[in-house]
């Protein structure tokens, strides 16, 4: 039998952010023609290279593999000799994916930095299929704020104090309504520093630079806190960025998509 690593021990496993190291039979593992296609020729000289070292030290480098299904996303060349060479099993990195779009965008940008591209249209070819997956990530982005935009003012404030919570946030009280003079909730962060959040649930209409300068100075004369917290599920006008640089230790801006993404992450039921 042989092992596609000179230090296989069968024991042999870990877990990073739920990823893990394991030996799998390099038969086991499935290949994607189309997707392979897109990815940088190994020379004949970088082959053989390549090939002399595993024979001599073993697969060093362990080919990543998808935990959907087997799929392998890096290290066809790695795989290929390894079967050239009968190895019965290669290690392999077990990833593990959120969704499909996550899986796909994993593929793409683990080749789109390397140097080695038979020519620009292959490296095009990965550009636009970034920017399809970019595209698909909105539209599922978009669903998810089409229900908190239904939601009242009311309801959606306090999910947020929910998110607030998840995230870390103390002591976290919701004060809107009229009156509220532009803070909807008060909470401490890990450092026991106060912090001020507006809510906006807007659906087209963006947050200006000037509906941030009147939450800043709300938040400085009424509440003396020094952090604020910016959260709409629309967009935030070119201004409002250019003035954030000025206040980048005080002031978290959330955008709608960025909403939609950490409601993604945390499971929040609303």
């Amino acid at each position: 039998m042989v092992s596609g690593s000179n230090n296989h021990d069968s024991s042999n496993s870990n877990s990073n952010n739920h990823d893990s190291i394991v030996y799998l039979s390099s038969t086991a593992i499935k290949e994607d023609q189309k997707y392979e296609s897109l990815l940088p020729p190994t020379t004949e000289g970088e082959y053989k290279l390549l090939k002399a070292s595993i024979m001599e030290y073993g697969v060093q480098i362990p080919l990543i593999i998808s935990s959907n299904n087997n799929m392998l996303l890096d290290g066809y060349a790695r795989l290929k000799i390894a079967k050239e060479l009968q190895f019965d099993t290669v290690p392999c990195i077990i990833k593990h994916f959120k969704d499909d779009i996550a899986e796909m965008e994993f593929r793409m940008m683990v080749n789109i930095h390397r140097k080695r591209f038979a020519n620009t249209a292959q490296k095009v070819k990965i550009i636009l299929s970034l920017e399809d997956i970019e595209e698909e990530k909105n539209k599922r982005r978009e669903l998810i704020l089409q229900r908190v935009r239904s939601l009242h003012p009311t309801d959606f404030e306090y999910l947020v104090a929910v998110i607030l919570k998840k995230l870390g946030y103390k002591d976290v009280k919701v004060i809107g309504g009229s009156g509220d003079n532009c803070i909807d909730i008060l909470a401490r962060d890990e450092n026991d520093k106060g912090v001020a959040v507006q809510c906006k649930k807007y659906t087209t209409k963006k947050v200006t630079a000037r509906d941030i300068q009147t939450f800043l100075g709300m938040m400085l004369l009424e509440q003396h806190v020094y952090k604020g917290i910016y959260i709409t599920t629309s967009r935030f006008t070119r201004g409002v960025y250019k003035l954030s640089e000025k206040y980048y230790n005080t002031l978290i801006l959330i955008d709608g998509y960025k909403l939609a993404d950490i409601l993604k992450e945390i499971h929040i039921d609303y």
